[in-house]
């Protein structure tokens, strides 16, 4: 079973305990993180598009969208959220 979860990729964090069970039960699962669309991946860029997610709709949307569309691109059986 195709198994798409979306949420943190950090080590440790639920996300990643659930997609580490499904590949041992012997499921294909990807994990789609929120911060792999950002320009950079340090702690100013983290809070520039923090900043830009709370005062600006289109660019919440705008990322949101490229998460989705990965996901249908990538065609899971189940999607977890």
């Amino acid at each position: 079973m195709r198994i798409a979860i979306i949420g943190s990729k950090g080590y440790d964090s639920m996300e990643y305990n659930l997609w580490d069970a499904c590949l041992h039960i012997g499921h294909e699962a990807a994990i789609f993180d929120l911060h792999d669309y950002l320009f950079t991946k340090n702690k100013y860029g983290i809070k520039a598009d923090e900043l830009m997610r709370k005062y600006s709709d289109y660019y919440d949307q705008k990322i949101f969208r490229k998460i989705a569309q990965k996901v249908i691109d990538w065609q899971p059986e189940l999607v977890i959220c």
